[in-house]
Formats: structure tokens, sequence, C-alpha cells
């Protein structure tokens, strides 16, 4: 599963502020449990959540069912900005991929802070557009490039985060987030396989050789 775990939200700064505006803005914490739904899709928001341990998985659905997952990452921080500041209703369905800690704050409360905030401000506007960047960096990456690119890539990545790591996989949510198909998925992995690069094991990948999977990044960059 991809997971990106890199901190550069500056959580730590974002949630010292929120502690010290506690009582204004309702500031509870909370445990979510391994699958629970934290946002559904289409829902309206009211309360902020703001993730500091744990693992969130983030889909959205097509109106004929189709389900486009575009991953899993860890320590998230906020959860309904985009939703807060935009008065739409919820983009992404969330859920939770382990058992995480969290915090809970009014949204008309937060909303309000910010705005009278400038220290507070710039903090959450970062960590607001990173997080939309990096979802829209992912989506147009799989337009535009193909799917046997995408998934040299992933690897990749998570080898540079992960040194020595196994890839663990649930291939089904791989190729939803992916959009293709089980069969698709499966022949890439096995041609990845056949040259060397990738071990398939029943739930994980063993990384063997990332030199071979950055020429086939490199053969399938201008397909």
């Amino acid at each position: 599963m991809l997971t990106i775990d890199s901190d550069i939200y500056h959580s730590d700064q974002i949630l010292a502020l929120l502690q010290t505006n506690a009582h204004s803005l309702k500031f509870r914490q909370t445990r979510l449990c391994k699958a629970q739904k934290v946002m559904n899709q289409g829902d309206n928001i009211d309360d902020v959540l703001f993730i500091i341990q744990g693992t969130i998985s983030l889909s959205r659905t097509s109106k004929s069912g189709r389900r486009y997952q575009l991953g899993s990452f860890k320590h998230n921080g906020f959860l309904g900005l985009m939703e807060l500041f935009s008065g739409k209703p919820c983009f992404y369905s969330v859920t939770a991929d382990s058992e995480c800690q969290a915090y809970i704050l009014d949204g008309k409360a937060f909303h309000n802070l910010v705005c009278h905030n400038p220290h507070l401000a710039a903090h959450t506007f970062k960590h607001l557009t990173s997080k939309w960047y990096l979802s829209v960096e992912r989506m147009t990456r799989n337009i535009l490039h193909s799917i046997t690119y995408c998934v040299a890539d992933d690897l990749l990545n998570f080898i540079a985060q992960n040194p020595n790591q196994a890839y663990v996989i649930n291939k089904s949510l791989e190729c939803e987030r992916l959009g293709t198909s089980l069969r698709v998925y499966n022949r890439i992995l096995k041609q990845l396989e056949l040259r060397g690069a990738i071990k398939v094991q029943r739930k994980q990948i063993d990384i063997l050789n990332s030199e071979v999977l950055v020429q086939v990044l490199n053969e399938e960059a201008d397909k």
C-alpha cells in the first residue's frame, strides 16, 4: 500500500496553537478504531479532525459505483479543511486503516480563529495546499503515464522512504488506486518479477533491484 509518512505540514506547531485555544475550539481527544469510517463522500462538515497517530486511506466513488482509492497516509494532520473553507461537502471518504489517535475541534470556531490569527492561518493553508497538491499530483500522474510506470514509481517512492522493507499490498485496493484491473496489475508484477526487479509474495512485494525499476520508469516515461 502506498504510504506517505513525511511530515511536511508542521503538525507539532499547529497542534500547539490549537491547544492554546482549546476552550474556544471545543478541543477534545478521540480514538478511531481500525476500519472505522471517519468521513463519507458527500457529507457536510461541522467538526474538523486532526490525526496525530495512525494511518488513514482516502477514496472517491463514481455514480456508477466505481471507486478510486488515493492511497494510505500516516499522521495526516487535518481532515475536513478543504470542505470547511470551501463550504462544499466531503470530496473523499476517509477510513482508518489502523487505530488512530486524533483531536476533534469545532469547525466554525476554527474558521473564526484562522481568520484572526495570521500565524495559525499561515500553517493551516500550507497544510491544506500541500495535501491538495499531493492529491492532484497523484491523480495527474495516473492520467499521464502508463500503469507500468505508476507501479514502478510507487515501488521506487516506497523504497526511498522505507529502505530494506517489504511493500505490503492489498491488490484490490492497489487496482482501485491505479485505475486498473487485477489481471493487468498481476501481469505488470509478473513482468517486473521476470526482470529481477521484485519478488511477489502472497501479501507483499520484496524489492530486489531498484536500478531495474528506474530503467522501467525511463522506458515507460514517453509511452
